[in-house]
């Protein structure tokens, strides 16, 4: 009976150690049931204060601003956006340039250093900045190609006047160095200097354009031909200071027809090296606004016919000092068209 009794007991003990350990089991799977509740409760809640950030719309620019050294872009995306990115490159000539890029967060930005008369493709998008700080980018726009400089001259608004004498050979592939810019120095509009040329030294002298006073250009030649417009230059050697060779009729390019010896002038290279614009303009005269105008569109012509630089921009003094072409109201536009390629800045 005595072991009957401990026998239960020990019965006893046991259930209970089990009620216990299922009741302490039970109780620990509560509380982790309670931790993952209130660690996804805890994430959703995170995942909701960080909304998801959609890529912005596509860009669209344009450019108010071009024509010097520096190019002025607008950009504009609807719905908004934290930030741009412009890809552009100069595609003057080839090889082109390298493709260069700009951030920013301004809707106005300025590209700076770039070459006046050159071709530049340009393309942007727009961002949208994460938690992270990294950037969700929109498409890009269609790429568009701009002119950096003023609008070339149109050939439907250049007068013809061909005349074969007028022409001394053919430029090679990269003589054309220099746009020399003359005075006409008679009252005369351009077709009535043209045909003066004809009449005199043979028809051997002129300059391939003619800008009137009205803006009314003509032109005489193509702009390869080799054409006396320069003749001597100097006193010394300015052949090697101009680096433009020396003609001495022997397959140089020009037959040296047309020369009008000068005392101590004896570099005759420029006309092989050169294009000649000649301004309707005699001493005391201002220039006109739409002569000036005229220039620059010829120089924009000239320049983008030979891949973005047609040369740099003298006067006839600059190669003959003792010429009276292009008076002191002309330097300071001078100045402007060999810094910006036009009369203005």
């Amino acid at each position: 009976m005595g072991k009957a009794r401990i026998s239960s007991s020990i019965a006893c003990i046991a259930a209970a150690m089990a009620l216990a350990l299922l009741l302490a089991m039970m109780a620990g799977a509560s509380f982790a049931q309670a931790d993952e509740t209130t660690t996804t409760s805890s994430s959703s809640s995170a995942t909701a204060d960080q909304p998801v950030v959609v890529a912005p719309k596509k860009t669209a620019f344009h450019v108010p601003e071009k024509g010097s050294t520096k190019m002025t872009l607008t950009l504009s995306v609807k719905g908004g956006a934290d930030g741009f990115q412009i890809k552009y490159r100069d595609i003057s000539g080839k090889p082109y340039g390298e493709t260069k890029t700009k951030n920013t967060k301004a809707t106005s930005v300025v590209l700076k250093k770039l070459e006046v008369n050159h071709t530049y493709k340009i393309k942007v998008r727009a961002y949208n900045l994460k938690a992270n700080g990294k950037k969700k980018y929109g498409p890009y726009c269609t790429a568009k190609v701009v002119f950096n400089g003023v609008k070339p001259l149109p050939d439907s608004k250049i007068k013809k006047m061909w005349y074969k004498p007028f022409i001394h050979g053919t430029k090679k592939a990269g003589q054309q160095r220099y746009i020399m810019l003359h005075d006409t120095e008679s009252y005369a509009g351009p077709a009535s200097i043209v045909e003066g040329w004809k009449s005199d030294n043979g028809g051997t002298v002129a300059a391939h354009f003619v800008v009137g006073r009205d803006g009314k250009v003509v032109q005489t030649a193509k702009l390869e031909r080799i054409l006396h417009h320069a003749g001597f230059g100097g006193p010394g050697n300015f052949d090697k200071k101009f680096g433009v060779g020396k003609n001495n009729g022997k397959g140089t390019g020009d037959d040296l027809k047309g020369q009008v010896w000068w005392s101590g002038y004896s570099s005759y290279g420029m006309n092989s090296y050169s294009i000649g614009i000649e301004m309707c303009h005699v001493g005391g005269q201002n220039y006109t606004a739409k002569q000036l105008k005229a220039v620059d569109r010829l120089i924009a012509l000239i320049d983008q016919a030979y891949g973005g630089y047609g040369g740099k921009i003298i006067d006839h003094k600059t190669w003959r000092p003792s010429n009276s072409d292009c008076d002191k109201k002309f330097q300071k536009y001078l100045k402007n068209y060999q810094k910006y390629r036009k009369h203005t800045k």
